[in-house]
């Protein structure tokens, strides 16, 4: 079999991987000196990494009474994209990033305490700087508790606000009350908005949200509420997107099926190195398992 003759670069060659380099680089520099203004993430200040957030929950719970030693344990870094999202379009890089870094709180090591074939688990999420920015103590329907009127069960979420997670009640509006009538008890929500933070328009606030389980303090979460006229507009803005990404996808799918049949076609005459392209493929492979293997948290904090 003759030997397959090697194709040489040429001046037209060479120009274009030149051009191609020197827009490479240009694009490296310009991420490096922009990644922190147009990214919220690289501003993070983590004061405490997961295994120290996992301690803080830990311990939150024991104060609650909750011994959480026999239970299974899986942890993951999260955020709201919605609300980051939002206050990227409507209050700007910079402005993000003060509020992000500040009084608005949409970075959490999200931990769950759980056992397989069982309804009740536990789920604290604490912020980079090592505050409770949610809790959530997951029961049956049917657990039992008291049938507590409205007031009752809102002088103890209050109690559970300014002593438990040390929120001043000075600097918060009450805007709304609901109850969930359950087979053998009521459960209260109780929810309020800082009169300090103004998150881009007026329809916008930042909100704490206390539950009451019968008489335990049963959850809380804070979060940004974001108008729903602006989700209307993000969500026909991601419709296009999503469309686009279809076609895109179909001509990547063309572009496959045509990579496929330019390989048959030089591989009839033997002008595929084919050790050349196993150890490609190979090195394609195992770093595809790393990256598959890298989610077995987040698969396991979805169980």
């Amino acid at each position: 079999m003759s030997q397959p003759s090697l194709e040489k670069f040429t001046p037209r060659d060479i120009r274009v991987l030149l051009i191609g380099i020197a827009v490479a680089l240009i694009s490296v520099i310009i991420a490096w000196v922009y990644f922190d203004d147009a990214f919220p993430e690289a501003s993070i200040r983590f004061e405490v990494d997961k295994e120290a957030s996992k301690t803080i929950g830990a311990q939150f719970l024991e104060s609650r009474g909750f011994s959480v030693s026999q239970f299974k344990h899986a942890s993951i870094f999260d955020y709201d994209n919605r609300s980051k999202v939002y206050l990227e379009r409507t209050q700007g890089l910079e402005a993000t990033n003060d509020l992000l870094s500040g009084p608005i709180r949409v970075w959490r090591w999200n931990h769950r305490w759980f056992q397989s074939k069982q309804k009740e688990e536990y789920q604290v999420a604490i912020t980079p700087q090592g505050a409770i920015a949610r809790y959530a103590h997951i029961i049956p329907e049917d657990a039992d508790g008291p049938d507590l009127p409205e007031m009752e069960a809102r002088v103890i979420a209050e109690q559970v606000l300014t002593q438990t997670l040390h929120r001043s009640l000075e600097d918060l509006e009450f805007l709304e009350h609901a109850s969930n009538r359950l087979p053998n008890r009521t459960d209260h929500t109780f929810t309020w908005r800082r009169t300090d933070i103004i998150p881009g328009d007026a329809d916008a606030d930042y909100r704490y949200e206390i539950t009451i389980q019968g008489d335990e303090f049963g959850g809380y979460r804070e979060y940004l509420k974001v108008p729903e006229s602006w989700k209307r507009e993000y969500q026909q803005l991601r419709s296009a997107n999503n469309t686009t990404g279809t076609v895109a996808a179909f001509f990547l799918l063309l572009t496959v099926l045509a990579m496929l049949i330019v390989l048959i076609q030089k591989a009839r005459p033997g002008d595929v190195k084919w050790k050349t392209a196993l150890i490609f493929g190979g090195i394609g492979f195992v770093l595809t398992l790393a990256s598959q293997l890298n989610t077995i948290p987040l698969t396991l904090y979805n169980y």
